[in-house]
């Protein structure tokens, strides 16, 4: 339905108004349109404010559309998703060092005299091992350059160790009337302080005991020497012709320690 907003569209019917009082006289009729239009004015006022009233109410349900509109274009939040932490990889066991192999033993061999070619000893301190089947004189030299040193001097059938000290080549001056081969390899580790034996021996290596007592036994008719030889220095305990029944202190330098008998009957070495 239409509907009147404004005060101008309502007093287009003051004329009106009067004409249909004009029967009844001016002044009842001008009295009665004044009145009606002051009650047009308020009407009209109120309807007014009641369409400006519409508007806001539009206004704000056009703001609350926006705003809703704006929320709805918002990106919405997103609670990212945390990887659990991974736990470091176990780390492969490290397998023990492998000790280096034992090299091979050096093997030579002959008969009579012989000057062997230069050798080359594979270890600090080894252990040579000589045999003989002759029956005469065996006796050994050995040569490093000039320097001269002498191992073995016996008669007949022959078998003992000596050491060899040092990783220099060597020649070895043999005289013989037989066969003859020595053997040149590392001494073992996991030697005891006690050591007996027959004729020349060198023994595996061992850890050096407190010093103290021991005794020292010999039953054959020629030389009877004892020596020590340690990491920490070397020693001579024996030196003696024929039998020995003997005892004394030994104290020894730091180890791993070998013991060097020269004999040429049955022997022992025993701590108290």
């Amino acid at each position: 339905m239409h509907r009147l907003r404004t005060i101008g569209e309502w007093t287009v019917l003051l004329p009106l108004w009067r004409r249909l009082f004009k029967s009844r006289g001016w002044q009842i009729g001008a009295s009665v349109a004044t009145g009606f239009t002051w009650l047009l004015i308020i009407v009209g006022v109120a309807a007014g404010g009641g369409g400006d009233d519409t508007d806001d109410e539009a206004t704000r349900a056009e703001a609350t559309r926006t705003t809703s509109a704006t929320r709805t274009r918002s990106p919405a939040l997103t609670r990212q998703a945390t990887a659990a932490p991974t736990a470091p990889p176990t780390p492969a066991p490290t397998p023990p060092p492998t000790p280096p192999a034992t090299p091979e033993p050096i093997i030579l061999t002959g008969f009579g005299q012989t000057a062997t070619e230069a050798v080359t000893p594979t270890c600090p301190i080894c252990r040579a091992t000589f045999t003989h089947d002759g029956v005469s004189n065996f006796i050994v030299h050995t040569f490093r350059g000039a320097e001269e040193d002498y191992l073995i001097n016996d008669i007949g059938v022959y078998q003992g160790s000596r050491p060899l000290f040092g990783e220099e080549p060597i020649v070895f001056d043999i005289d013989a009337d037989g066969a003859w081969s020595i053997r040149i390899e590392w001494i073992g580790a996991g030697g005891q302080p006690a050591f007996s034996g027959r004729g020349d021996a060198v023994s595996d290596l061992f850890d050096p005991p407190a010093v103290g007592p021991w005794e020292f036994a010999h039953d054959g008719q020629s030389n009877f020497i004892v020596w020590y030889h340690c990491s920490g220095g070397s020693d001579g305990i024996q030196n003696e012709i024929g039998q020995v029944s003997a005892s004394g202190v030994v104290a020894f330098e730091d180890g791993p320690c070998l013991w060097e008998v020269e004999a040429d009957g049955n022997w022992s070495l025993t701590p108290r």
